[in-house]
This record gives structure tokens, C-alpha cells and sequence, in this order.
């Protein structure tokens, strides 16, 4: 038997057994009529256009009402935290970004039990790690997703631009694999297309707006590629932010910005806004999350010659990945869990609704479809020994808005060093984790 049959068939079993327990255990909240399960998820979000999908059947086969509940991303977080000042039981399920386990881990229900070998065995370990703590599994993943490589094969597939690489490089035209690499490939397809004095195309892009968390992420994932083995703290709790891997990374983003090999307009963009420049071909590569693509195939940016190609990031990227979480003071625990089961067994709702999800069965069957031609570089990407979680600290958001992303900007508008930025950050995070260390 094949590994995702032999996976599918164990979780056919586990969401049997949640039924089985269902009727033989119903929840207090039947007692008053029908059983009833509230989620909180963001509105519009995958995660609602999943619930969605499933809804009528998990109703029809566990008799159970779904009641979606929904807030923007951030009224999200702040209903989570309401629900950890004073627990209500007005939700029974949520889904929840993997950075906010350390706010609400307290008023959750472990799901270990769901998490049985076979499920273990079907997911990435970094989605594991990220919703443990204490060895107690607190959160079901529903997706997982990361940065990847996006570069037009119109260019690359050509023949004399593979010879003019060749000629001025010494080595063949190819995603690249190494930071040098980027650099060659960027400087190569950095060009003024019209004769008119200006650049109209760039080799590659950078993320440096401050209201969008992908220039912290961006920052944060080159350090681990110059080898940093944790983010921001290291695993005793000391403050990492001014070692040589951070230190590697910043200045890496500036020789990029001094050489203009990035639009002039790289304080103003994140993910979304090197799509459009990517669709316009105004990039010839550019690093965005994988959840971006499907939109990217069905764009004119595909129907260039060759296509749209996707790689791996050139080693390891920041994984943003979401769980589906039941908490403590439900009164629909049992319908609660089942519906968290059955969310997982249906990853592919989240797949249709994403273009990315939790499942590595799911990535890899979709993996074969014209729609997933971008998964084999995730998988590969969430692989790599580079891709580890951000740190479970219960002020991360206060650390990333209020010392990370000034820092960076700092740096990228030259208005300090690296040298001289990275201490002083560390320093404003001591202060925020209460753990003020003197300068040496």
C-alpha cells in the first residue's frame, strides 16, 4: 500500500472513531437541542472558504451546526486574547497563525490524541514543533506555506541569454542556489530595455515596506542561509539579533540596493507588490510565498513564452503556517475536535481555497497538476534545514513592530550600519523581554 494511501486510509478511521464518540458522548450543549460548534476564523480567509466547502456535509454526517464566526486578521488576535483575559466558551474552534500559540496556549485543549503516528508521519516537523509546548500538542495544522523562487523561463529557456551568461559568469544560466548566484542573475537581467537611460526591467526585488511583515520575514530567513540556527533568540534565551548571521543578511540587502538591482520603490513593497511587477515583467525573479502562484498562473504572466518557473528558496525560508485549535472552555469539545479532524482529513478544501496546504500527501498529489507545478519547490523549500519557526515569544507582534521593522528600515535607508543598528536593537528587545543586558 502507498504512503498517502496508507495515510488517508488511517484518517478515515480516526474521524470514524470521532463520530463514534460524538454519539456516544454528547456534548452539553445538546442537552438545549441541536449540537452546536462556533469558529472564529479571519474573514475571506482560506481558512473560511475551507469551512465553507465542508460545512454541509460535516453538518449532514455528524448532526452537528456550523456557525463560522469571523474578524479581520488582527480582530482576530485581539478576540483570542479576550478569550485568555476572561473565557467565554463563545467559540469552541479557532483558526490561528502559528505566531499566536504563545498568547493562548493557556486556554486550549491538548490535541495529542489526534496527532497519531500516521499523522505525524504526513506533516512537516516544523508543523509539529510550532503547536508544542511543554510535549503537549495544542493545534491541528491547516496549512503551510513559504517563500519561494519565481523567475520567467522566457529568459532563462533562451538560448543567447544562456550564452551571454555563460560568456560573462563561466558557469550556465540557472535558478539560482547561493546567494552569489542571485547576485549574477540579477546584475544579468538588471537592464534599460528601451535605450532611454532608465532601468525597465530588474533582476530581482526586495521587501522593505514596514506595514507588511515580509520585510522582517525576508530579513529573518537570509540569516538562517548565512546560518543563523534560530531567530532573534537562541535556544537558552539569549538575545541573537547582532551575530554575524543577521549582520550577513543586512548588508547582503544593501550591496543589492547599491548595485540597483532592485526597483528604487523597494521601502514600498512586500509580496503582493512584486507579483504585479513580476506579471507587468518588470522582474525577472523575485521571492514571494507560495500561496501567490495560482494567481500568477492564471495571469498574462503565464502565457509568455515558457511559462512561469518556480525553485526553491536557495536555502530554507520562515514558514507561516496556521492551526486549527479547540478551546478549553467549549461546551461542544467532542464536535469540536471531530470538526478539527475532519478540517485536516479535507486538507485539499484548503488546497483549493490556497494553492497551498498542511498535508505533505495533499502537496504531493497536487504536486502532479498543471495548477501545483509550484509545490515540488515548497516541499523542497519546507525541507530544508533552514526552515524553522520564529520564536514562541508572547510579545513577538511587540518585537517585530516596534524593533524589527525600524531596524531594517533603519538599515536599508542607510541611516545607520548594521554595526550599529543590530546592537542597539538587541538592547530593545532585552528591554521588551525584560532581560536588559548591558552593551559590552
Amino acid at each position: 500500500m502507498g504512503r498517502r494511501a496508507y495515510v488517508k486510509g488511517a484518517l478515515a478511521v480516526l474521524v470514524g472513531l470521532m463520530a463514534f464518540a460524538i454519539s456516544q458522548y454528547p456534548d452539553r450543549s445538546a442537552e438545549a437541542g441541536e449540537a452546536k460548534v462556533t469558529v472564529l476564523v479571519e474573514g475571506g480567509s482560506p481558512a473560511f472558504k475551507a469551512l465553507q466547502k465542508v460545512k454541509p456535509d460535516f453538518e449532514k454526517k455528524y448532526k452537528v451546526k456550523l456557525e463560522i464566526a469571523t474578524a479581520p486578521y488582527m480582530g482576530v488576535r485581539d478576540k483570542l486574547i479576550s478569550e485568555v483575559v476572561s473565557p467565554t466558551g463563545a467559540y469552541d474552534v479557532a483558526a490561528i497563525d502559528v505566531l499566536w500559540f504563545p498568547l493562548v496556549r493557556n486556554v486550549l485543549e491538548p490535541l495529542d490524541d489526534l496527532a497519531t503516528p500516521e499523522v505525524r508521519a504526513d506533516l512537516f516537523p516544523h508543523l509539529l514543533s510550532g503547536a508544542t509546548f511543554d510535549g503537549r500538542l495544542y493545534g491541528m495544522p491547516l496549512w503551510d506555506n513559504a517563500e519561494i523562487l519565481v523567475y520567467r523561463k522566457d529568459l532563462f529557456d533562451d538560448a543567447a541569454e544562456q550564452a551571454a551568461f555563460r560568456r560573462r559568469y563561466g558557469y550556465a544560466l540557472r535558478p539560482p542556489t547561493n546567494w552569489q548566484e542571485l547576485k549574477d542573475v540579477a546584475a544579468f537581467f538588471t537592464r534599460d530595455l528601451d535605450g532611454d537611460g532608465k532601468t525597465d526591467m530588474f533582476g530581482t526585488s526586495l521587501e522593505g515596506f514596514g506595514g507588511h511583515g515580509d520585510a522582517v520575514t525576508n530579513w529573518l530567513y537570509l540569516a538562517a542561509q548565512a546560518g543563523a540556527k534560530s531567530y532573534v533568540t537562541d535556544g537558552r534565551g539569549e538575545i541573537v539579533i547582532d551575530s554575524q548571521p543577521y549582520l550577513k543578511a543586512s548588508h547582503f540587502l544593501i550591496d543589492l540596493i547599491d548595485a540597483k538591482l532592485v526597483p528604487p520603490t523597494y521601502m514600498e513593497m512586500a509580496s503582493p507588490q512584486n507579483v504585479e511587477l513580476f506579471k507587468a515583467g518588470k522582474l525577472a525573479t523575485t521571492y514571494v510565498w507560495a500561496h501567490f502562484l495560482p494567481d500568477l498562473y492564471r495571469s498574462a504572466a503565464a502565457g509568455r513564452a515558457g511559462g512561469i518557473g518556480v525553485a526553491p528558496n536557495v536555502g530554507g525560508a520562515v514558514p507561516g503556517a496556521w492551526y486549527n485549535v479547540v478551546f478549553r472552555a467549549s461546551k461542544s469539545k467532542s464536535a469540536a475536535r471531530a470538526l478539527v479532524s475532519y478540517l485536516f482529513e479535507h486538507d485539499d478544501a484548503v488546497a483549493d481555497a490556497f494553492g497551498v496546504a498542511a498535508r505533505r500527501s495533499v502537496l504531493e498529489a497536487r504536486a502532479t497538476m498543471p495548477e501545483g507545478a509550484h509545490l515540488p519547490a515548497l516541499i523542497r523549500t519546507l525541507e530544508d534545514r533552514g526552515t524553522f519557526d520564529r520564536p514562541a515569544l508572547r510579545r513577538w507582534s511587540e518585537i517585530e513592530e516596534s524593533v524589527l521593522i525600524p531596524t531594517l528600515q533603519t538599515i536599508l535607508l542607510r541611516e545607520k550600519t548594521p554595526e550599529e543598528a543590530l546592537p542597539q536593537a538587541r538592547d530593545e528587545i532585552a528591554l521588551i523581554l525584560n532581560r536588559q543586558r548591558a552593551r559590552p
